[in-house]
């Protein structure tokens, strides 16, 4: 979806308030390449707020969140009437709002952190990953000649257990030789 400027925004509500009789609101819509329900959105917020709505965003917080969304289910408002009502035009966000508000109250509205998160931090625990992969495969380098060097010694031990049960026997046929003579 391309990006639309402000101006072919204002250029498409004035040419619909306008020529309202004359074309639909789907048609200016289509015509500018917007979506019809964004469009709408975009003309009940001029009507109500003027062409400041582009130009001076919302200022979105916490308290401002849980107003939109208790005017919303107070007077049963649409996300349109609603969104024209405050000047903010993201349907998305307005609907995400509601929804946690309904789940979780004031307190998950207030709990929402503002953007994305950091791709430092995704770089970090990448990093972190990384690092554990490397002390992992030292750990298992070491491991590897722990068990080496106990089959070794277990080697020698069974050698050294066979070597004394071939003397015990060497001694005893000396033994009976000489008990024999």
């Amino acid at each position: 979806m391309t990006k639309i400027s402000k101006e072919t925004k204002i250029k498409a509500i004035n040419e619909y308030l306008l020529h309202r009789r004359k074309c639909s609101l789907a048609y200016v819509a289509r015509r500018y390449g917007m979506s019809r329900t964004n469009f709408r959105t975009m003309v009940a917020a001029y009507e109500h707020h003027g062409p400041t709505i582009f130009t001076v965003p919302s200022k979105i917080t916490a308290d401002f969140r849980i107003q939109l969304v208790r005017r919303m289910i107070q007077n049963q408002a649409s996300y349109i009437g609603t969104a024209a009502h405050f000047g903010f035009l993201g349907l998305g966000q307005i609907t995400a709002w509601r929804k946690i508000y309904l789940q979780q109250g004031s307190d998950g509205l207030r709990s929402i952190e503002k953007g994305r998160p950091s791709m430092n931090k995704n770089k970090q625990i990448k990093a972190a990953k990384n690092s554990l992969k490397a002390a992992d495969k030292k750990r298992i380098a070491k491991l590897e000649e722990r068990v080496q060097e106990l089959e070794i010694k277990n080697a020698l031990f069974k050698e050294l257990a066979s070597m004394k049960k071939d003397s015990k026997r060497f001694s005893d046929s000396r033994q009976s030789i000489s008990n024999v003579s």
